[in-house]
């Protein structure tokens, strides 16, 4: 888009110069170079017009070449993460049995694909932090589990009304209205095992 406008106004001395720009002399430098840019924009009409054919012809090329690298690069990181997958779960294979894993046995260069260019040392690396981190997701409970739920006495407590009757705000006396609002911003510290209440 940067070059449109520039080649805009570049064409309009060309188009004005190019009715008789043999017999017009200005006597100075630019005016007199946009003449002979409109000379040779009439006489090489031809060469011109092939220049554009040929830089739209770059351009689609480079497009086309753009898709083609970024299409390689998701098979490439498609391929690794595969293998980081194929990696962690032979790892985690050969800890359950008590036995060293090895990925070069598994992994060898001449079994890879032709696009593969990462590093079994990467793969390794990758494995490893993968299956440090499904480690503490596996040993953890979610909190709705039912060793990990909330005790019985968390919910056993009656609620305070705020109603009377429909529509009508009751009278709370101080005290409880004091108890209303520290239940209110009843505060649950939930560290996996217990839950308390904080006042």
């Amino acid at each position: 888009m940067a070059p449109l406008p520039f080649r805009l106004h570049r064409a309009r001395p060309l188009h004005r110069g190019q009715s008789d720009p043999d017999k017009v002399q200005a006597h100075h430098p630019e005016i007199d170079a946009a003449l002979a840019q409109a000379v040779v924009w009439a006489s090489e009409a031809k060469n011109l017009n092939l220049m554009s054919l040929y830089e739209g012809r770059i351009h689609r090329r480079m497009e086309r070449t753009l898709k083609m690298l970024k299409q390689l690069q998701a098979e490439r990181k498609a391929a690794f993460q595969q293998a980081v997958e194929e990696a962690t779960l032979l790892a985690q294979c050969a800890a359950s049995q008590g036995e060293p894993y090895n990925i070069e046995t598994d992994f060898p260069p001449e079994a890879l694909p032709p696009q593969f260019a990462f590093s079994l040392a990467e793969i390794a690396r990758r494995a490893a932090h993968n299956a440090a981190w499904e480690t503490p997701k596996s040993t953890s409970r979610p909190p709705s589990s039912p060793s990990a739920r909330l005790p019985e006495t968390f919910f056993t407590r009656p609620p305070l009304p705020i109603f009377d009757a429909p529509g009508a705000l009751q009278q709370r006396p101080r005290a409880q209205a004091a108890e209303w609002d520290r239940r209110s911003f009843l505060v649950v510290c939930w560290d996996g095992r217990s839950a308390r209440e904080t006042s």
